[in-house]
């Protein structure tokens, strides 16, 4: 399971997780609600999650917010904080939190199935492989050697899956 960058072994992942969690809750309790991370937030800009509301829930012990599968993790909060806290690591916390209990959307478990079938977290459409073909580009190719090791470095680790 990759927690933050960082590939935790399956039989240390429930005290990884409550780690990252306490760490969570002390660096929201550190916020000064200043609003600048909302202010420079595309998702915030346009309706999904304000960081600021983020860190002050957080901080108060509410660990529960749907919205955190709407951050793009751009970390736009972390580089205009004046306090030097990272919002999206607390949103990271929350979305492993929530994962580790199954509750993610589908498209995530869409992306990583397609991810572990052809390395790749995004479709290659008609549209994709037209457009590549106008441009002069050489199709997209699925490097089957590449995608068997990913499939292994997966399994080694355990990767995303709730039921490992």
């Amino acid at each position: 399971m990759l927690f933050y960058g960082n590939v935790v072994p399956v039989g240390r992942r429930d005290d990884a997780l409550k780690e990252e969690l306490e760490e969570a809750v002390v660096e929201a309790g550190r916020c000064l609600q200043c609003g600048l991370c909302s202010e420079s937030c595309p998702s915030a800009r346009s309706g999904g999650i304000a960081p600021d509301e983020v860190m002050a829930k957080v901080a108060e012990g509410d660990l529960d917010d749907e919205r955190i599968w709407r951050c793009a993790m751009c970390h736009r909060c972390a580089s205009v904080c004046p306090e030097d806290l990272d919002p999206s690591r607390v949103i990271t916390a929350l979305r492993n939190r929530s994962a580790a209990k199954g509750e993610h959307p589908k498209r995530f478990e869409d992306s990583a199935q397609r991810f572990l079938a052809t390395g790749r977290a995004f479709p290659c459409t008609g549209m994709t492989r037209n457009m590549r073909k106008e441009l002069g580009l050489p199709p997209l190719e699925v490097d089957r050697k590449a995608v068997a090791e990913l499939k292994e470095l997966i399994k080694g680790t355990r990767g995303w899956r709730k039921d490992d």
